[in-house]
């Protein structure tokens, strides 16, 4: 689903924030918990099909890069 989404976005060329999957997800008809956006967005960085970016910066499969996840304002590439 979240994957779909932004396979979506990147067909249009659009960076997705952090912040923007948060809201989609977690107001209807999705309801989803924060913690449970923050594991899909994880499980796609593991299976290296998101990037994070934060300050020009980019985070690839790494602990740091999802801590930073967290904190909602990190672009996906």
């Amino acid at each position: 689903m979240l994957e779909q989404y932004l396979n979506l976005k990147y067909q249009g060329m659009a960076n997705v924030t952090v912040a923007e999957i948060y809201k989609r997800y977690q107001n209807k008809p999705y309801g989803y918990k924060g913690h449970d956006i923050a594991a899909m967005i994880c499980e796609l960085m593991i299976d290296q099909k998101v990037v994070l970016s934060y300050g020009g910066k980019e985070y690839k499969k790494n602990l740091i890069g999802m801590i930073w996840l967290l904190k909602e304002n990190i672009v996906l590439l």
